[in-house]
């Protein structure tokens, strides 16, 4: 009877270790790269009231001196700075 009482109190604690172990946190779900293009770069810029967002000196549009040097710029990088003085670290 005592070996009955302690196997099953070794298989009650051992059922109780598993069933109150944490289970691990869930993966993130995976980031794709950030895309973004000329209008979602301009409307950022103007929504931080950054100079960037207004007209060139000579009236081009934010999107249109973007579109110009879109290809040298990190739009992504562009399109998620939290202040205007981020733009310049971006590449």
């Amino acid at each position: 009877m005592t070996y009955r009482m302690l196997f099953t109190a070794a298989a009650l604690a051992l059922v109780l270790r598993v069933a109150c172990t944490p289970l691990p946190p869930p993966e993130p779900p995976p980031v794709g790269p950030i895309t973004a293009d000329c209008g979602a770069v301009c409307d950022h810029w103007e929504f931080l009231g950054c100079d960037e967002s207004m007209p060139s000196p000579a009236g081009e549009p934010c999107e249109v001196v973007c579109a110009t040097f879109e290809r040298y710029w990190d739009l992504p990088c562009m399109a998620t700075v939290a202040s205007c003085e981020g733009i310049d670290r971006c590449p």
